[in-house]
């Protein structure tokens, strides 16, 4: 048994060698690392969009933008939810996705509706919307079959009806509308990473849970502001002209005569501006913004404090 156990032992070694004692993390003299603040940014906006069920609920954050920007009533709203068979009189006040409808708190509707619409941007495109469904008639088919047969047998040539067709064309009018509202979207929302981008700059690393609710607190200061520069990038472009360079179910690329081009790709976009990367891809009016996230903890304050008392002991001696 002792050979055995001995042998069991000396496998264990030759399997994990003695790993030498190396310093303490908290040595080494860099403990932060450098991270895109558009991950930051993007992730506590999907932190702070409401999921019902786990998932995003279109449905639910329309109402909740249209009271955030004052396009709809409480009324309406409160009309709206009895046609969906919903109790109004149970949805508390806050812990539920549904209170943003009935708690009145203006301030919070416009933080999660901002939150919702800067991170829609990043679901993957639907373009079945922009497409009109065409049914193409049957055409009659002309069977001639083998000539050669056909005069040995005297039978005669048949037709046939092949099966109707489904095609889908372009609506240029709805495209040109939905590809204006994405612009407008995405040049607010530029600007937008950009002002978060700056306001949670620190003079020292901080974790990423800080960045995150540094984030969570410019998007509260900023979404009232956000929500209004997207309308106003919306007016902007009526005199653009669009011109539909690629379009698909799931991918797109247009253009406009002010310069602007939106493509996107699945959950992939980029908007350039005069051939500059306006946003996407990790781009932000063209610049890339960093943070300074702490990795490894710094030493305990009390332990500097502890040695400087030692110290203090030593010279009175």
């Amino acid at each position: 048994m002792i050979v055995k156990r001995f042998s069991l032992i000396s496998a264990a070694f030759l399997l994990f060698p003695v790993i030498p004692v190396l310093a303490a993390p908290q040595d080494l003299p860099v403990k932060s690392i450098s991270v895109p603040a558009w991950n930051v940014i993007t992730d506590t906006l999907f932190v702070m969009t409401p999921a019902v069920n786990g998932k995003r609920n279109d449905f639910l954050m329309r109402m909740v933008c249209g009271l955030a920007r004052g396009d709809i009533t409480q009324q309406q709203v409160n009309a709206t939810l009895a046609e969906k068979k919903v109790n109004i009189n149970g949805i508390p006040e806050s812990g539920s996705p549904l209170s943003l409808l009935v708690n009145g708190n203006v301030t919070q509707q416009a933080t999660t509706c901002a939150a919702y619409l800067a991170s829609s941007l990043f679901m993957p495109a639907d373009n079945q919307q922009y497409f009109d469904e065409k049914k193409v008639p049957s055409q009659p088919r002309v069977d001639e079959g083998n000539g050669f047969w056909q005069r040995l047998t005297g039978k005669q040539t048949t037709t046939k009806n092949t099966p109707e067709k489904q095609e889908y064309v372009l609506n240029t009018v709805r495209f040109e509308q939905g590809a204006k509202e994405k612009i407008a979207l995405a040049q607010a929302t530029a600007q937008f990473y950009a002002i978060i981008a700056k306001n949670i700059q620190s003079a020292v690393p901080l974790s990423y849970a800080a960045y995150q609710k540094r984030t969570a607190d410019v998007v509260r200061n900023y979404a009232g502001e956000y929500l209004r520069s997207i309308g106003q990038f919306y007016l902007s472009q009526d005199k653009a002209h669009f011109t539909a360079m690629t379009v698909d179910m799931g991918s797109f690329r247009v253009e406009n005569s002010t310069g602007n081009a939106f493509q996107m790709q699945g959950s992939d976009f980029l908007l350039t501006a005069r051939g500059v990367p306006w946003f996407g891809n990790g781009k932000i009016l063209g610049k890339d913004y960093f943070v300074d996230v702490a990795i490894i903890a710094t030493p305990a304050v009390a332990e500097g404090k502890v040695q400087t008392k030692q110290k203090k002991g030593s010279l009175n001696k």
